[in-house]
């Protein structure tokens, strides 16, 4: 199998495994006793509807690929990013809303995903500064 082509099958595993290891994180979450919020908004619950926050997620994860298509991203920032959204995405779809159980300081509560989506975000954008 090509360098290229093996490189690709690894990042879809990855992207799939962490997604996959979040959703039964959230599913144990919402088993439990544990606090959450089911957030039908995205932006730390100030903007739009679940409807608004699938279709721009759905709509962030087809850019991120375009991009990827033409230009170099780290392999960690891609399934970072890609983790992320797909986790909320597919707690938005199933469950109707994000599953949000964070809770630090003034910060709106928000999860793993969002961690994620940011952290993959600074690492892109250090990467397209240099």
């Amino acid at each position: 199998m090509p360098k290229k082509t093996s490189q690709k099958l690894e990042i879809l595993f990855s992207i799939l495994v962490i997604t996959i290891l979040l959703e039964i994180v959230h599913f144990t979450i919402l088993s439990s006793e544990l606090s959450f919020i089911l957030n039908k908004s995205f932006f730390f619950g100030n903007l739009g509807s679940n409807s608004l926050a699938i279709f721009v997620s759905l709509f962030f994860i087809l850019i991120v690929l375009i991009y990827v298509k033409r230009r170099y991203v780290s392999p960690i920032a891609l399934i970072f990013l890609l983790s992320g959204a797909l986790t909320n995405v597919v707690d938005r779809l199933v469950r109707g809303g994000s599953v949000d159980y964070l809770h630090l300081l003034n910060i709106p509560i928000f999860n793993i995903p969002d961690i994620l989506i940011v952290l993959g975000l600074a690492i892109f954008f250090f990467e397209v500064a240099l």
